[in-house]
């Protein structure tokens, strides 16, 4: 399963919520842990940037590459 770390106001966030969908992915959205920036959540994203995608050890930020 996808997850997808993002906060609700994002507006790029949202885009890649449409582009989950309509490809029909499993996936699940969680904030990032201690809020974007944050060290518990760069140790998952070092970008420390929202959304940003894990998978089966996978991870990628910025929508655009997503």
């Amino acid at each position: 399963m996808i997850t997808l770390y993002n906060v609700p106001v994002s507006s790029y966030g949202s885009k890649i919520r449409i582009i989950l969908d309509q490809k029909k992915c499993d996936w699940t959205e969680t904030p990032p842990p201690d809020g974007y920036g944050s060290t518990a959540y760069k140790s998952i994203i070092p970008a420390g940037t929202v959304p940003a995608i894990s998978h089966d050890g996978f991870h990628l930020a910025d929508s655009e590459a997503i």
